[in-house]
């Protein structure tokens, strides 16, 4: 009997492979980057990622002589982008008696694993298939997993393929459509997205609404005082008239009398056990990671056995997972674990239970593991500790002061009992004792003075806040959320810390958002996850959904081009300064911008006053091209980004300036 295992990575089949040959499998070499594992008449055959790619067929390439719309009546193929796997699938699967898919448990891999299915189908139509469920890597999940195979569930399948057919459908027609508008072809093409656009629109937004903003000065009135020990009170409310601040000032106020002294009890809450949405965000808040490095990271750790799926929703660690072994298991090396072991636990909940996969937990110990993969694991640790310990307490302390008529306020806290916050050393409160007193005492006020400020915008969106507001309206699902933003990001909407929009992004949702606001709507696409909800739930057909999304994306096509000649107008006045990099250094007349030759096709540096001033400057012809806010040092001009590959490059583009010539000596 000859079965098949297909794992979703090479790493996930090589573990998959270990542990169930109990180390007895064979390494068998089929391409440069692929083998398989072999033993007792079993193969593990592992993927990368999808094996196939949805395109439409080789006819619809060609951006100008095709219609956009044509795109909406197009077939969707699958291209096999690697092949390598794939016949070696169809190899292996022409004798094989079984098909067991052990990929990631979700949607996503339910389509990978059903996809290198497809080849061994082809080969071997009636051969048997099942399907191995796990939430992490371990020798104790694996083997539970593969004596309980379930079947493949494609309704799920079918949830992902229709979300990767929609995706692929809004992104190419909308990409094709406004790109042409707005005479960006090539790598500065103009990105729009189903999700993508509506995300971006919320950074521009939000950054309208900074730009907006006025700030209003106010003041506040703070005092330092003695009684038994030195401490600060603020008066009640802040002033608007710095007249009014002056006037309690000159009243030489020497001693203040205690209105009142009152101390209360708060408890602290443990937090909620980690899903994707909320490690994300931690991982950003407290490290500075981007989403997209810490779910690389979180990866690696699950694929190794480390840590459980990161891809979740939930909040609540489910009846089944057996939180003494783990604790057993962490105890090797972590003294903290002994302190719940044999104990009657009783977790934290967050407000989310699904039916996927548990939330994100330690399963395994590490021996080598790089310093960023060190940060992320023992955070999950004592996250995960956090959760099964106690709620915390803590003293609060008000006092309130009468001075002259004029009302004071002092707040104390201090941790009186420590609880979950012994674990979890990412939560600092800042503790400050207030000595006791007593109704009428008399404390003396060694300084008074008044802070001038303003109010302050609303905060930026970083990073955490759109992966927290994404979750809240439905915007992309746990799997993609991060890879939208390095999207965004990417393409050169926004600045890549700070998530500040530029010209580009700025000039891009203006235009759209004015001729057809769905295509910038979240509405629109979180009622299209909905759907693709109810795909997954057998309560839709994948051809219903991808037909009615269509039917949207007509509307918005038509919107579009029936405000051809003014969208086009709007786009390319908003993005023409985003092109300009410096005033021309040879004529003084004309602008230094980015050009592509209608002739080649090839983008350069060149004077807007052509004919008349042929100055004109190279530039790379592989990848995005974006002009930054940031001036050279030595010049002034303004840096170039290049985006090809997994960094950015930023250089000078022009060819004399002095900082270049300084290098070559």
């Amino acid at each position: 009997m000859r079965k098949i295992i297909i794992a979703e990575k090479a790493i996930a089949a090589k573990r998959i492979s270990d542990i169930l040959s109990s180390g007895k499998a064979k390494q068998e070499k089929f391409s440069k980057k692929f083998s398989a594992y072999k033993w007792d008449g079993f193969v593990t055959v592992p993927l990368s990622g999808h094996i196939v790619q949805a395109d439409f067929p080789k006819e619809y390439s060609s951006w100008s002589k095709n219609k956009v719309k044509d795109l909406l009546k197009a077939d969707i193929i699958q291209k096999v982008s690697m092949p390598g796997i794939a016949k070696y699938l169809e190899k292996v699967g022409k004798n094989a008696d079984e098909v067991i898919i052990a990929t990631d448990n979700d949607r996503e891999g339910e389509l990978i694993g059903r996809e290198g299915l497809e080849f061994v189908k082809a080969k071997n139509p009636k051969v048997k298939v099942r399907r191995a469920l796990f939430s992490a890597i371990t020798e104790e999940d694996i083997r539970e997993a593969f004596k309980n195979l379930k079947k493949l569930d494609d309704d799920l399948a079918d949830s992902a393929e229709a979300r990767r057919d929609i995706d692929l459908l809004w992104g190419a027609a909308l990409t094709r459509l406004v790109s042409a508008l707005g005479h960006r072809f090539g790598n500065s093409y103009l990105s729009v997205g189903r999700v993508q656009t509506p995300v971006l629109k919320m950074i521009v937004d939000r950054a309208k609404q900074r730009q907006r903003f006025k700030p209003e000065k106010y003041w506040e009135l703070k005092a330092k005082l003695f009684k038994k020990k030195v401490f600060e009170a603020e008066h009640k409310g802040v002033f608007k008239d710095g007249k009014k601040v002056k006037k309690i000032l000159s009243k030489n106020i020497k001693k203040m009398t205690v209105k009142s002294f009152k101390v209360s009890q708060r408890k602290v809450p443990r937090p909620a056990p980690f899903n994707t949405t909320a490690f994300l965000r931690t991982c950003h808040n407290e490290f500075g990671y981007s989403p997209a490095n810490s779910m690389r990271i979180a990866e690696h750790l699950y694929i190794r056995g480390f840590i459980s799926y990161p891809r979740t929703s939930n909040t609540v660690y489910p009846k089944s997972l057996n939180l003494q072994k783990i604790l057993s298991k962490l105890s090797r090396q972590y003294e903290h674990a002994k302190d719940f072991i044999g104990k009657d636990l009783s977790p934290s909940r967050g407000s989310k239970k699904t039916t996927d996969h548990p939330p994100i937990h330690p399963v395994g110990l590490p021996k080598k593991i790089g310093s960023q993969e060190k940060k992320v694991y023992e955070l999950i640790v004592k996250r995960f500790f956090a959760t099964l310990s106690e709620d915390g307490l803590e003293k609060r302390t008000r006092i309130e002061f009468d001075a002259k008529g004029h009302e004071f306020v002092s707040n104390g806290m201090i941790i009186t009992k420590k609880g979950w916050m012994k674990y979890y050393d990412f939560y600092k409160p800042k503790e400050f004792a207030l000595p006791e007193l007593l109704e009428g005492d008399k404390v003396d006020v060694k300084k008074l003075w008044s802070d001038e400020k303003e109010t302050q915008p609303p905060k930026r969106y970083g990073a955490s806040t759109l992966l927290k507001i994404m979750d809240e309206k439905n915007l992309g699902t746990k799997s993609t959320r991060h890879s939208i933003l390095q999207k965004i990001v990417y393409r050169g909407y926004v600045e890549p810390k700070t998530f500040e929009p530029n010209n580009i992004g700025f000039a891009l949702i203006h235009v759209l958002k004015k001729n057809c606001e769905d295509i910038t709507n979240p509405h629109m696409t979180s009622e299209l996850e909905s759907e693709m909800e109810k795909i997954a739930g057998g309560k839709r057909s994948k051809d219903y959904v991808i037909n009615h999304s269509k039917k949207g994306l007509l509307i918005a096509i038509n919107k579009l081009e029936s405000k051809e000649k003014v969208v086009s107008k709007e786009l390319r006045e908003a993005l023409k300064e985003d092109l300009i990099i410096c005033p021309c250094p040879k004529c003084g007349v004309g602008n230094m911008r980015v050009i592509r030759s209608r002739r080649t096709g090839k983008r350069f540096c060149g004077c807007s006053n052509y004919p008349k001033c042929s100055n004109g400057w190279p530039l790379p012809q592989k990848g995005g091209l974006y002009v930054t806010d940031k001036l050279c040092k030595d010049c002034g001009v303004k840096i170039v980004e290049i985006r090809y590959g997994r960094r950015p490059w930023r250089f000078c583009p022009n060819i004399n300036c002095p900082g270049k010539k300084d290098k070559k000596t």
